[in-house]
């Protein structure tokens, strides 16, 4: 099992291979507008995919909330840490 710090690492260096790609090809493409096209393009992507990533991922599986009602099994399951009947 990888480390969280690991984990990390390996997003945080795909990103920047993915945003230096879009640098060097928009400034290979377009020159200097070109490259600033890139940069803009990619701090766009990364700060959509930092903040939205979530969202995205529910909407592409079409994902909705489920009720107590619709699937009690959820609910029982992931109960919440206050709400144990463990007493400290």
């Amino acid at each position: 099992m990888l480390c969280i710090a690991a984990i990390h690492w390996k997003t945080v260096l795909l990103l920047g291979l993915l945003s230096g790609l879009l640098v060097i090809g928009g400034q290979a493409i377009g020159g200097r507008n070109g490259l600033y096209f890139g940069l803009v393009l990619a701090v766009v992507m990364n700060f959509a995919g930092y903040f939205f990533s979530d969202k995205i991922a529910l909407a592409s599986y079409s994902a909705k909330p489920v009720t107590p009602q619709e699937n009690p099994e959820v609910y029982r399951g992931s109960g919440r840490p206050w709400q144990t009947s463990h007493s400290v």
